[in-house]
Protein backbone atom coordinates (compact mmCIF):
# COMPACT_ATOMS: atom_id res chain seq x y z
CA UNK A 1 0.00 0.00 0.00
CA UNK A 2 1.26 3.39 -0.82
CA UNK A 3 2.29 5.79 2.06
CA UNK A 4 0.30 9.06 2.18
CA UNK A 5 1.59 11.45 -0.20
CA UNK A 6 3.05 14.50 1.54
CA UNK A 7 1.82 18.28 1.15
CA UNK A 8 3.76 20.15 -0.06
CA UNK A 9 5.54 23.12 2.28
CA UNK A 10 4.85 26.36 0.93
CA UNK A 11 7.00 29.27 2.03
CA UNK A 12 7.25 33.14 1.53
CA UNK A 13 10.54 35.21 1.42
CA UNK A 14 10.19 38.72 3.27
CA UNK A 15 12.07 41.53 2.04
CA UNK A 16 13.81 42.60 5.99
CA UNK A 17 15.74 45.37 5.12
CA UNK A 18 12.73 46.77 2.97
CA UNK A 19 10.20 45.90 5.40
CA UNK A 20 12.22 47.88 7.68
CA UNK A 21 12.50 50.70 5.93
CA UNK A 22 8.70 50.86 5.09
CA UNK A 23 7.46 50.20 8.60
CA UNK A 24 10.13 53.08 10.18
CA UNK A 25 8.72 55.67 7.34
CA UNK A 26 5.02 55.01 8.61
CA UNK A 27 5.65 54.76 12.26
CA UNK A 28 6.96 58.07 12.05
CA UNK A 29 3.90 59.31 9.71
CA UNK A 30 1.27 57.44 12.37
CA UNK A 31 3.57 59.65 15.35
CA UNK A 32 2.54 62.97 14.13
CA UNK A 33 -0.77 62.14 12.87
CA UNK A 34 -2.77 64.38 15.83
CA UNK A 35 -0.68 67.59 13.84
CA UNK A 36 -0.76 67.14 10.27
CA UNK A 37 -0.25 64.10 7.39
CA UNK A 38 -2.39 61.67 5.60
CA UNK A 39 -3.40 60.13 9.11
CA UNK A 40 -4.73 63.60 10.61
CA UNK A 41 -8.08 63.49 11.45
CA UNK A 42 -8.42 59.63 11.10
CA UNK A 43 -11.26 58.48 13.29
CA UNK A 44 -11.28 54.52 13.44
CA UNK A 45 -14.15 52.27 13.44
CA UNK A 46 -13.51 51.22 16.59
CA UNK A 47 -13.51 54.64 17.88
CA UNK A 48 -16.30 55.84 16.19
CA UNK A 49 -19.39 53.62 16.69
CA UNK A 50 -18.97 52.38 20.43
CA UNK A 51 -19.89 54.88 23.52
CA UNK A 52 -19.32 54.96 26.89
CA UNK A 53 -20.93 53.01 29.73
CA UNK A 54 -20.09 49.29 29.25
CA UNK A 55 -18.40 47.70 31.59
CA UNK A 56 -15.42 46.01 30.43
CA UNK A 57 -16.27 42.82 30.12
CA UNK A 58 -18.84 43.53 28.33
CA UNK A 59 -16.71 45.65 26.08
CA UNK A 60 -14.94 42.70 25.46
CA UNK A 61 -18.09 40.75 24.56
CA UNK A 62 -19.38 43.15 22.17
CA UNK A 63 -15.42 42.70 20.14
CA UNK A 64 -15.64 39.09 20.51
CA UNK A 65 -18.95 39.11 18.39
CA UNK A 66 -18.07 42.28 16.33
CA UNK A 67 -14.89 40.39 14.70
CA UNK A 68 -16.81 37.43 13.32
CA UNK A 69 -18.64 39.32 9.98
CA UNK A 70 -14.70 40.92 9.86
CA UNK A 71 -13.70 38.19 7.14
CA UNK A 72 -13.63 38.31 3.34
CA UNK A 73 -15.41 41.16 1.42
CA UNK A 74 -16.42 42.64 4.27
CA UNK A 75 -14.22 46.11 5.85
CA UNK A 76 -14.05 46.79 9.38
CA UNK A 77 -16.23 49.79 9.14
CA UNK A 78 -19.60 48.30 8.28
CA UNK A 79 -19.53 45.21 11.52
CA UNK A 80 -18.84 47.85 14.00
CA UNK A 81 -21.82 49.92 12.35
CA UNK A 82 -24.31 46.98 12.14
CA UNK A 83 -23.37 45.37 15.88
CA UNK A 84 -23.17 48.21 17.74
CA UNK A 85 -26.54 48.98 16.71
CA UNK A 86 -27.50 45.68 17.26
CA UNK A 87 -26.32 45.98 20.77
CA UNK A 88 -28.09 49.02 21.36
CA UNK A 89 -31.78 46.81 20.52
CA UNK A 90 -30.93 43.83 21.77
CA UNK A 91 -27.89 43.80 24.19
CA UNK A 92 -28.86 40.23 26.12
CA UNK A 93 -27.67 39.08 22.53
CA UNK A 94 -24.04 39.80 23.78
CA UNK A 95 -24.14 37.53 26.70
CA UNK A 96 -23.13 34.50 26.19
CA UNK A 97 -25.14 32.37 28.76
CA UNK A 98 -28.31 34.92 27.96
CA UNK A 99 -27.88 33.95 24.17
CA UNK A 100 -27.44 30.06 24.62
CA UNK A 101 -30.65 29.86 26.69
CA UNK A 102 -32.95 32.22 25.06
CA UNK A 103 -31.58 32.85 21.82
CA UNK A 104 -31.36 30.67 18.61
CA UNK A 105 -29.87 31.36 15.28
CA UNK A 106 -33.03 32.26 13.87
CA UNK A 107 -34.10 34.98 15.98
CA UNK A 108 -30.21 36.27 16.05
CA UNK A 109 -30.50 35.99 12.30
CA UNK A 110 -34.02 38.46 12.58
CA UNK A 111 -32.23 40.35 14.65
CA UNK A 112 -29.59 41.50 12.58
CA UNK A 113 -31.89 41.76 9.45
CA UNK A 114 -34.14 44.21 11.55
CA UNK A 115 -31.11 46.00 12.45
CA UNK A 116 -29.45 46.11 8.95
CA UNK A 117 -32.83 47.01 7.32
CA UNK A 118 -32.39 44.47 4.81
CA UNK A 119 -33.95 41.11 3.71
CA UNK A 120 -31.00 39.28 0.99
CA UNK A 121 -28.55 38.44 3.50
CA UNK A 122 -25.51 39.04 0.67
CA UNK A 123 -25.99 42.57 0.91
CA UNK A 124 -22.45 44.31 2.05
CA UNK A 125 -21.12 40.73 1.67
CA UNK A 126 -22.43 39.36 5.23
CA UNK A 127 -22.91 35.95 5.47
CA UNK A 128 -25.69 35.79 7.83
CA UNK A 129 -27.25 32.94 8.44
CA UNK A 130 -23.59 31.67 9.15
CA UNK A 131 -22.68 33.92 11.76
CA UNK A 132 -25.90 33.10 13.17
CA UNK A 133 -24.74 29.91 13.65
CA UNK A 134 -21.54 30.96 15.13
CA UNK A 135 -22.94 33.62 17.03
CA UNK A 136 -24.63 30.43 19.25
CA UNK A 137 -21.55 28.26 18.66
CA UNK A 138 -19.02 30.61 19.86
CA UNK A 139 -20.88 31.73 22.98
CA UNK A 140 -21.62 27.88 23.93
CA UNK A 141 -17.83 27.57 23.68
CA UNK A 142 -16.49 30.52 25.41
CA UNK A 143 -18.82 29.53 28.42
CA UNK A 144 -17.61 26.09 28.12
CA UNK A 145 -14.18 26.70 28.50
CA UNK A 146 -13.56 30.24 29.27
CA UNK A 147 -16.27 31.44 31.95
CA UNK A 148 -18.29 33.37 29.37
CA UNK A 149 -15.42 35.89 29.24
CA UNK A 150 -12.92 36.41 26.37
CA UNK A 151 -10.16 37.91 28.83
CA UNK A 152 -9.80 34.81 30.62
CA UNK A 153 -8.15 33.52 27.08
CA UNK A 154 -5.36 35.98 27.58
CA UNK A 155 -4.79 35.51 31.15
CA UNK A 156 -1.01 35.11 31.97
CA UNK A 157 0.14 34.64 28.43
CA UNK A 158 3.31 36.01 27.03
CA UNK A 159 2.80 36.69 23.27
CA UNK A 160 -0.27 36.17 20.58
CA UNK A 161 1.44 32.77 19.58
CA UNK A 162 0.79 31.48 23.44
CA UNK A 163 -2.56 32.53 23.51
CA UNK A 164 -3.39 31.25 19.80
CA UNK A 165 -2.42 27.94 20.93
CA UNK A 166 -4.86 28.50 23.68
CA UNK A 167 -8.08 27.80 21.13
CA UNK A 168 -5.92 26.33 17.97
CA UNK A 169 -7.94 22.78 17.39
CA UNK A 170 -5.90 22.16 13.60
CA UNK A 171 -4.37 23.99 11.02
CA UNK A 172 -6.61 26.85 10.29
CA UNK A 173 -9.27 25.65 12.89
CA UNK A 174 -10.01 27.00 16.09
CA UNK A 175 -12.67 26.03 18.89
CA UNK A 176 -14.58 29.22 17.75
CA UNK A 177 -16.17 29.30 14.45
CA UNK A 178 -15.08 31.84 12.09
CA UNK A 179 -12.47 33.27 14.31
CA UNK A 180 -8.86 31.69 12.39
CA UNK A 181 -5.45 33.65 13.05
CA UNK A 182 -6.25 36.89 10.93
CA UNK A 183 -9.98 37.32 12.91
CA UNK A 184 -8.20 36.01 16.80
CA UNK A 185 -5.62 38.81 16.17
CA UNK A 186 -7.78 41.76 15.27
CA UNK A 187 -10.13 39.82 18.43
CA UNK A 188 -5.97 40.78 20.42
CA UNK A 189 -5.65 43.96 19.03
CA UNK A 190 -9.07 45.71 20.25
CA UNK A 191 -8.84 44.11 23.24
CA UNK A 192 -5.54 45.31 24.08
CA UNK A 193 -6.16 48.83 22.65
CA UNK A 194 -8.91 48.96 25.37
CA UNK A 195 -6.33 48.08 28.02
CA UNK A 196 -8.84 44.94 28.68
CA UNK A 197 -5.98 42.58 28.49
CA UNK A 198 -2.06 43.22 28.86
CA UNK A 199 0.10 44.17 26.12
CA UNK A 200 2.18 41.50 24.10
CA UNK A 201 3.44 40.79 21.19
CA UNK A 202 1.09 40.79 18.56
CA UNK A 203 0.51 40.48 14.67
CA UNK A 204 -0.74 42.36 12.27
CA UNK A 205 -4.69 40.83 10.77
CA UNK A 206 -3.52 40.40 7.41
CA UNK A 207 -6.23 41.31 5.84
CA UNK A 208 -6.68 42.62 1.81
CA UNK A 209 -5.52 46.14 2.29
CA UNK A 210 -2.96 44.66 4.64
CA UNK A 211 -1.69 42.06 1.84
CA UNK A 212 -2.00 44.91 -0.84
CA UNK A 213 0.46 47.29 1.20
CA UNK A 214 3.15 44.11 1.68
CA UNK A 215 3.06 43.00 -1.91
CA UNK A 216 3.39 46.13 -3.52
CA UNK A 217 6.39 47.38 -1.73
CA UNK A 218 8.02 44.25 -2.17
CA UNK A 219 7.73 43.13 1.67
CA UNK A 220 6.74 40.11 0.31
CA UNK A 221 9.33 39.42 -2.47
CA UNK A 222 8.90 36.10 -3.58
CA UNK A 223 6.50 32.65 -2.43
CA UNK A 224 5.17 29.78 -3.71
CA UNK A 225 1.64 30.80 -3.65
CA UNK A 226 2.09 32.89 -6.48
CA UNK A 227 0.96 31.93 -9.82
CA UNK A 228 -0.38 33.22 -12.89
CA UNK A 229 -4.28 33.99 -12.27
CA UNK A 230 -6.16 31.42 -14.32
CA UNK A 231 -9.06 31.86 -16.76
CA UNK A 232 -12.51 31.41 -15.13
CA UNK A 233 -15.97 31.90 -16.81
CA UNK A 234 -16.07 35.49 -14.36
CA UNK A 235 -12.74 36.59 -14.44
CA UNK A 236 -12.19 39.34 -16.51
CA UNK A 237 -9.21 38.41 -19.43
CA UNK A 238 -7.09 41.80 -18.23
CA UNK A 239 -6.47 39.63 -14.91
CA UNK A 240 -5.67 35.81 -16.76
CA UNK A 241 -1.50 35.12 -16.14
CA UNK A 242 -1.00 37.81 -14.10
CA UNK A 243 0.75 36.88 -10.78
CA UNK A 244 -1.59 36.12 -8.37
CA UNK A 245 -2.28 35.04 -4.92
CA UNK A 246 -4.76 32.32 -3.93
CA UNK A 247 -5.06 34.10 -0.22
CA UNK A 248 -6.17 31.14 2.36
CA UNK A 249 -5.32 30.41 6.03
CA UNK A 250 -1.66 28.92 5.04
CA UNK A 251 -0.26 32.19 3.76
CA UNK A 252 -2.30 34.60 6.09
CA UNK A 253 -1.14 32.85 9.05
CA UNK A 254 2.91 32.98 7.81
CA UNK A 255 2.26 36.48 7.33
CA UNK A 256 1.01 37.23 10.77
CA UNK A 257 3.49 35.01 12.48
CA UNK A 258 6.14 36.95 10.15
CA UNK A 259 4.61 40.75 11.15
CA UNK A 260 4.81 39.56 14.50
CA UNK A 261 8.64 38.59 14.89
CA UNK A 262 9.45 41.39 12.67
CA UNK A 263 7.68 44.03 14.64
CA UNK A 264 9.15 42.90 18.07
CA UNK A 265 12.45 42.62 17.10
CA UNK A 266 12.35 46.16 15.29
CA UNK A 267 10.83 47.67 18.06
CA UNK A 268 7.66 48.65 16.04
CA UNK A 269 4.40 48.67 18.16
CA UNK A 270 1.63 46.59 16.75
CA UNK A 271 -1.22 48.54 18.09
CA UNK A 272 0.25 51.75 15.99
CA UNK A 273 1.34 49.52 12.51
CA UNK A 274 -2.05 47.86 12.33
CA UNK A 275 -4.18 50.75 11.80
CA UNK A 276 -1.52 52.76 9.84
CA UNK A 277 -1.10 50.31 7.20
CA UNK A 278 -4.79 48.97 7.06
CA UNK A 279 -5.57 53.23 6.66
CA UNK A 280 -2.84 53.41 3.82
CA UNK A 281 -3.94 50.05 1.51
CA UNK A 282 -7.25 51.09 1.89
CA UNK A 283 -6.34 54.53 0.50
CA UNK A 284 -5.11 52.37 -2.05
CA UNK A 285 -8.26 51.32 -3.46
CA UNK A 286 -9.34 54.88 -4.64
CA UNK A 287 -6.78 54.92 -7.33
CA UNK A 288 -7.56 54.90 -10.64
CA UNK A 289 -5.51 51.60 -11.37
CA UNK A 290 -7.27 49.72 -8.96
CA UNK A 291 -10.90 50.58 -9.76
CA UNK A 292 -12.70 48.33 -12.05
CA UNK A 293 -15.32 49.54 -14.65
CA UNK A 294 -18.43 48.03 -16.47
CA UNK A 295 -19.19 45.93 -13.23
CA UNK A 296 -15.79 44.83 -12.04
CA UNK A 297 -15.30 43.15 -15.79
CA UNK A 298 -12.80 45.52 -16.94
CA UNK A 299 -9.93 47.76 -15.28
CA UNK A 300 -7.63 50.80 -17.10
CA UNK A 301 -5.14 49.37 -19.54
CA UNK A 302 -2.00 50.42 -18.06
CA UNK A 303 0.23 50.50 -21.11
CA UNK A 304 -2.08 52.75 -22.83
CA UNK A 305 -2.29 54.86 -19.44
CA UNK A 306 1.32 55.42 -19.74
CA UNK A 307 1.61 56.24 -23.23
CA UNK A 308 -1.65 58.73 -23.02
CA UNK A 309 -1.91 60.65 -20.04
CA UNK A 310 -5.15 61.96 -21.14
CA UNK A 311 -6.74 59.26 -20.10
CA UNK A 312 -6.31 59.78 -16.72
CA UNK A 313 -9.94 60.91 -15.36
CA UNK A 314 -10.20 64.80 -15.47
CA UNK A 315 -11.44 65.46 -11.96
CA UNK A 316 -9.00 62.45 -10.78
CA UNK A 317 -7.58 63.56 -7.04
CA UNK A 318 -3.87 61.77 -7.02
CA UNK A 319 -3.94 60.42 -3.03
CA UNK A 320 -0.51 58.86 -3.96
CA UNK A 321 0.92 62.40 -4.31
CA UNK A 322 0.41 62.90 -0.77
CA UNK A 323 1.46 58.96 0.59
CA UNK A 324 4.62 59.03 2.90
CA UNK A 325 5.60 55.27 1.18
CA UNK A 326 4.69 56.09 -2.67
CA UNK A 327 8.28 55.48 -3.55
CA UNK A 328 7.86 51.60 -3.07
CA UNK A 329 4.80 51.13 -3.98
CA UNK A 330 5.39 49.55 -7.37
CA UNK A 331 1.87 47.34 -8.54
CA UNK A 332 -1.59 47.82 -9.33
CA UNK A 333 -3.63 45.93 -7.22
CA UNK A 334 -7.28 46.15 -7.21
CA UNK A 335 -9.95 44.59 -4.46
CA UNK A 336 -11.96 43.39 -6.56
CA UNK A 337 -10.52 40.07 -7.51
CA UNK A 338 -9.68 39.78 -3.79
CA UNK A 339 -13.53 40.52 -2.85
CA UNK A 340 -15.07 38.19 -4.71
CA UNK A 341 -12.46 35.29 -5.65
CA UNK A 342 -10.31 35.92 -3.10
CA UNK A 343 -7.60 36.38 -5.00
CA UNK A 344 -4.50 38.99 -5.02
CA UNK A 345 -3.88 40.23 -8.28
CA UNK A 346 -0.73 42.02 -9.94
CA UNK A 347 -2.51 44.24 -12.47
CA UNK A 348 0.93 45.64 -13.71
CA UNK A 349 3.37 48.11 -12.73
CA UNK A 350 1.66 50.64 -11.50
CA UNK A 351 1.54 54.26 -13.43
CA UNK A 352 2.17 57.50 -11.81
CA UNK A 353 0.13 60.04 -12.26
CA UNK A 354 0.32 63.05 -14.83
CA UNK A 355 -1.74 66.01 -15.22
Amino acid sequence: MAGKRKRKKYTIHFDWIKAKEVFQIIASEWNKREKSGVYYGLVLPQDNYISSGLSEKELALFFFYAVLPQRGSIDSESPMKVWWRFRERTPEAFDPAVAVRDFSPETILFGLRKTIGIEKTNKRGFKLEELSRFWIYNSAELLKFWDGDPRNIFSKVKDFKEAFKRIERKAGKTMFKGMGMKVFALLTIYLQERNLIPIFPTPLPPDFHTLRILWTTGIIRRSDWIKPCSATKYRPEQLIGKPAINVGHGFTDIVALWSQGFMEKNGFFPLDMNPAIWFLGRRCSKNFQNRSRKKASQYADLAKLRRNPNLWPKSYKDLCAACPIERYCKWAIPSIPYWRWGLLVKLGRGVPYQK
